[in-house]
């Protein structure tokens, strides 16, 4: 417990003093939560059902994981199961994807701190570290969301269908580009 009232009174505290972070301290802050996130045991409804999804996915050839449902999800668990490693490595991979998306998002806000601290209760401890497909999925959108005012509505449907690759109701924000 404490370690989620740290992760989040350290930033709320930097917020308050309006500390204004450069571009290598949010790469350090991004970091260290992909770890937290990424190496979290045990933590989430989905944990052990994603737990015996390794080597699910990795005895499987590689055409028929990367051509089902949720194709880079499938993807991410075949490689860890080729590295001999565990569902650790896929929901690493899965937090650095959310983190980059979301750091990237804050960025682009007012207050960045200020964002990021509103988006560490539920997105960063309960929907990141709870749900790790949707998570990856959530950063993807969040990355292409952060661009979408310079770059336009055609490069987000790209993200979109990035997004789509992790958890297939992305492609419900193909909706929302419309308004």
């Amino acid at each position: 417990m404490i370690l989620y009232w740290t992760i989040f009174l350290i930033p709320a505290v930097l917020a308050l003093a309006g500390v204004r972070l450069d571009k290598a301290s949010w790469f350090i802050v991004g970091l260290l939560y992909s770890i937290i996130i990424g190496f979290r045991y045990s933590v989430g409804g989905d944990f052990w059902s994603y737990w015996r999804r390794v080597p699910e996915y990795g005895e499987k050839p590689f055409w028929s994981v990367a051509t089902g449902g949720d194709p880079g999800y499938g993807v991410l668990n075949w490689i860890a199961y080729a590295l001999d490693t565990n569902v650790g490595f896929v929901n690493l991979i899965c937090a650095i994807i959310f983190m980059s998306g979301l750091i990237r998002f804050v960025r682009s806000t007012p207050d960045p701190m200020l964002a990021f601290v509103a988006s560490i209760p539920y997105l960063v401890i309960i929907v990141s570290m709870g749900y790790t497909r949707q998570a990856a999925a959530i950063g993807v959108l969040l990355w292409g969301m952060a661009g979408l005012e310079k770059k336009g509505p055609f490069t987000f449907f790209f993200y979109i269908l990035f997004a789509s690759l992790f958890h297939k109701t992305a492609v419900l924000f193909a909706g929302f580009t419309l308004l």
